[in-house]
């Protein structure tokens, strides 16, 4: 066979493989049309064999995109393994799914072959913390795998001795929960029922999945990141791999700990480790972290020891030395920061976390705030990767303003009380505008607490670092009228969260009140000089503070419209942010009153 007909016979192959796989995604795919952007994802995803970036905007519908495109690519023996940032955009993904898992069953005589007359199989892998059904919750999530290990559980003892009916059944139940998923605490209720370990049959079931999904600990951490492939029992190369926000791989704190924590882990244990480190957090600085190996060892056994002690007394009284412990044990080889507040490690390019990676069958990272592209192409520096921008700005069902009033100017220095007054007087009109709820986004937790307890802006809920999220979203859908929602920036509202009612969005507005700039923090300043040197300063300057700005920007603003039949206002305080005027073509107004008018003719 010459090279001639030999390229003719290999490229109707690849023609057939692809209708094969395009024939399952309309089999597969949850809604009753594919938009024209999600149909440009599916097919980028469903033909390259390159790493894939992809800049899709709220409102594309890349989740189900990004969904049915890699089980229609996926064989038997392969996993799909989804990395997501915070554990709430785990519960979008699992919401999602429950609507394809509908069409599975719909279309099983045409889609059981490619799935090996298998139901496929859909689970998240979280830690002993969440799961076990004997959790203390005074004890840290780090904790929990030595806790486990010095419990004599019947549980555990009796997970060793499932047998493969027994598993069946359970992943038989976690099939009837599939179709009205709304979180993972529907699969973990599955779990609470039967009378085993969820933990153990969490990870037994994972090795038989078709989709896992987790948190990015499990890709950014070399150790975690073996240990679930270990525990998966599965190769790389058979490994299909989605980030989801993966701009927030560049600027990773992997680890950190408190001033105060340190503080009472001394009193616990006067130990010359976590003395020097407590030493080192008293002024700003950078040290490379290293111990030597005998020393480090020696320290371990006598925290354990002691808590073992503490633990078969039922009087654990080190947890404070033991995230000590941790914080140390962890940092080795790593750089740390001292802001004179807390310690923190960090990992300033992301193409050291992907470099683990490369070998996977195919790699798709994705983001709303993916901009500029070429430039997060050129950070994460992964070998042959391709790039796709997908815009879903529907002029007709969005519209973005800005109050461009100099007494509005957000700058630190000008946040006087005249300043947060005014702040919250406006919300309060624009927000009696508005026909529908409202988020208002602050730039920090410290800003959003002057607004709301010391200046008396009225909000229903305000966000704080430890709320739960999913009761957020459960308030506002059931609420019969409208209500106000404080939030911050880079928070965990403002991320792929989804306020949905039956498939369209309960958002009607989204205030910012001041330009969410970094804060000149330390972090920031070795971020800078670590870019510079590599790229050069104007690319440093950007990435640690233009592109977070508006990433953060169009996080915030993207929480209203979640899909083309959505309508909202997205509204910036700040007049600052006219300079940003060509990422969102704000239409400027002067006066409240003006914005006030604006949205009544709009909405």
């Amino acid at each position: 066979m010459d090279e001639m007909v030999l390229n003719q016979h290999l490229n109707r192959s690849i023609t057939q493989i692809q209708d094969e796989e395009w024939n399952r995604v309309k089999d597969l795919f949850p809604f009753p049309e594919i938009k024209k952007d999600q149909l440009s994802f599916i097919q980028r995803v469903l033909t390259t064999k390159n790493p894939l970036l992809v800049s899709a905007t709220t409102g594309v519908g890349k989740t189900a995109a990004l969904l049915v495109s890699l089980l229609a690519v996926k064989k038997p023996e392969e996993k799909v393994i989804i990395f997501v940032r915070t554990k709430a955009q785990i519960n979008v993904f699992l919401k999602e799914f429950g609507l394809i898992y509908r069409k599975i069953i719909a279309n099983w005589d045409k889609l059981k072959e490619h799935f090996n007359f298998n139901l496929p199989l859909v689970l998240t892998i979280l830690g002993k913390n969440e799961l076990c059904v004997k959790r203390n919750k005074k004890y840290p999530g780090e904790m929990y795998t030595h806790i486990c290990s010095l419990t004599k559980c019947t549980l555990k003892q009796k997970t060793k001795l499932l047998t493969n009916s027994q598993i069946k059944k359970i992943a038989k139940n976690l099939f009837s929960v599939y179709p009205d998923m709304n979180s993972k605490e529907d699969l973990v209720s599955v779990y609470e029922n039967t009378n085993y370990c969820p933990y153990y049959v969490n990870f037994i079931l994972a090795q038989n999945a078709d989709v896992v999904i987790t948190s990015y600990p499990f890709l950014e951490d070399y150790f975690l990141f073996n240990y679930l492939f270990n525990r998966l029992k599965i190769d790389l190369s058979k490994a299909i791999i989605a980030v989801d926000e993966a701009h927030n791989l560049f600027q990773v704190l992997n680890l950190e700990i408190t001033k105060s924590i340190l503080e009472k882990a001394v009193e616990e244990n006067n130990h010359p480790f976590i003395q020097e480190l407590l030493e080192k957090i008293t002024e700003t600085q950078v040290f490379n972290y290293k111990l030597d190996e005998e020393e480090l060892k020696n320290f371990e056994k006598e925290i354990l020891k002691k808590l073992n002690a503490q633990y078969r007394k039922e009087e654990i009284k080190s947890i404070n030395a033991y995230i000590a412990y941790h914080f140390i044990k962890e940092s080795q080889g790593k750089r740390v920061i001292s802001d004179t507040k807390r310690l923190s490690t960090i990992n300033p390019l992301p193409s050291t976390i992907l470099r683990k990676i490369v070998d996977a069958r195919k790699i798709v990272m994705m983001s709303g705030s993916f901009e500029p592209i070429h430039s997060f192409q050129r950070l994460f520096s992964l070998p042959k990767s391709e790039k796709l921008q997908l815009y879903s700005t529907n002029s007709k069902n969005s519209k973005y303003m800005i109050l461009s009033n100099k007494d509005y100017n957000g700058k630190f220095q000008y946040r006087d009380e005249k300043y947060f007054l005014k702040i919250a007087k406006a919300i309060d009109r624009i927000h009696k505008a508005i026909p529908g709820h409202v988020l208002v986004f602050c730039p920090s937790y410290k800003y959003l607490n002057d607004l709301t307890e010391n200046y008396f802006l009225d909000v229903d809920i305000s966000e704080t670092p430890k709320m739960d999220i999913s009761t957020v979203q459960a308030i506002l859908s059931n609420a019969e009228e409208k209500k106000a929602v404080a939030c911050v920036v880079g928070g965990k509202i403002s991320e792929g969260i989804e306020f949905t009612k039956n498939g369209k969005s309960i958002i009607k507005g989204v205030i910012i009140t001041a330009l969410p700039f970094p804060p000149p923090d330390p972090k920031n300043q070795i971020l800078r000089e670590e870019l510079t040197k590599k790229y050069g300063k104007k690319f440093a300057i950007d990435f640690t503070i233009i592109i977070p700005t508006v990433q953060r920007i169009i996080q915030s603003f993207g929480r209203a419209i979640r899909n083309e039949n959505d309508k909202a206002v997205h509204i910036l305080l700040d007049p600052r942010g006219t300079r940003f005027n060509k990422e969102f073509r704000f239409e400027r107004y002067k006066t409240i009153e003006q914005i006030q008018k604006a949205i009544t003719n709009f909405l």
